[in-house]
């Protein structure tokens, strides 16, 4: 009976271990996938940075990592996808020199947009929430007819 129960206690410390093992290994991928996409930002591979950056994300929701895949996305000229990047910076947390960079990189974004004659807002996850009856960024809500 002893020696079930030492293999019990070792099995439920072996499980209590488990999920800040697993939380440290997803954050080292995530860093290490952040600095490989700056790499390739660097080397103006915007598109395969932004893919990086936006699989960082997904592991580890930090606002830098937000913040790099922001201006990835902007390079690239996808104005609304960086925008709801940028938009995800605020919130997760960022120092207050990280929200300084963030709204001079949507105020850039923005007047980029507006001189090639885009009307940009934030798309895909993470943008503004639809008003009720706003059928510009909800066409299927209340009160917008198909």
């Amino acid at each position: 009976m002893t020696r079930l129960t030492s293999v019990a206690a070792l099995f439920a410390a072996a499980l209590a271990v488990a999920p800040s093992a697993f939380a440290q290994s997803q954050a080292e991928i995530a860093d290490k996938l952040n600095e490989e996409g700056k790499v390739l930002m660097y080397s103006s591979k915007y598109a395969e940075a932004s893919a990086k950056f936006a699989e960082a994300v997904a592991r580890v929701p930090e606002a830098g990592y937000f913040f790099n895949l922001c201006t990835s996305r902007f390079q690239q000229g996808k104005f609304g996808e960086a925008l709801t990047a940028c938009n995800a910076v605020g919130n997760n947390n960022p120092t207050p020199a990280l929200v300084a960079k963030t709204e001079k990189l949507t105020t850039r974004i923005k007047d980029e947009a507006k001189a090639q004659g885009i009307d940009v807002q934030p798309i895909g996850g993470g943008g503004p929430d639809p008003g009720p009856g706003d059928c510009t960024l909800d066409p299927g809500g209340p009160g917008c007819v198909q």
